[in-house]
């Protein structure tokens, strides 16, 4: 999975055959991101925690989710490439609360306790398939408004805006900082 800002031309294309093909090459989808963030990375990575963030990651996956992590921050895009639903954000969410309670038991078991954050945005973006390869490109603020809220969540679940927005009336949210604080899920 790859993550880019470049442009990318959504328009009808030809395939080597000549046919036009939308789709294949790239399309705008609403895509609903789940970014972990995790803090101390460096001294995460040298005890048996990461385990526990694996498990955690295992089961947004498990979902419908397809994984990108690099460093100190773990992505989990919920596209309807993958999902075959036009709607994700719900998904979404669950996903993060699903993360957050593999979290939160293992502070409160382990004696290694991971610091995170969690943040839920949706937002289009344009999906490539080529070569059997995902490309995943940000349009507008989808990743750095989930990143953000990410960074300033304190080891619980902040939405953004736009996936509060989606998922009113489906989950229990108190107003928190920059974002929405995720407090119930169905």
């Amino acid at each position: 999975i790859f993550f880019g800002k470049t442009p990318v031309d959504v328009s009808m294309r030809k395939d080597s055959a000549g046919e036009e093909r939308n789709g294949e090459f790239g399309d705008r989808q609403e895509v609903a991101a789940v970014v972990l963030h995790l803090r101390r990375y460096e001294e995460l990575k040298r005890k048996k925690a990461l385990a526990s963030v694996e498990q955690a990651l295992d089961e947004a996956v498990s979902m419908g989710g397809k994984l990108h992590g690099v460093g100190d921050e773990r992505v989990v895009l919920f596209a309807p490439l993958f999902t075959h639903e036009e709607d994700n954000s719900l998904k979404a969410v669950k996903a993060a609360r699903a993360v957050e309670k593999v979290l939160v038991v293992h502070n409160s078991s382990g004696k290694e306790k991971i610091d995170f954050g969690i943040g839920v945005n949706v937002g289009e973006m344009v999906v490539e398939r080529h070569d059997g390869k995902t490309k995943f490109t940000s349009v507008g603020t989808t990743m750095v408004d989930a990143k953000r809220l990410s960074k300033s969540a304190k080891k619980q679940v902040l939405l953004s805006q736009d996936a509060h927005g989606k998922t009113t009336g489906k989950v229990k949210v108190s107003r928190e900082g920059l974002g929405w604080r995720l407090s119930g899920v169905p």
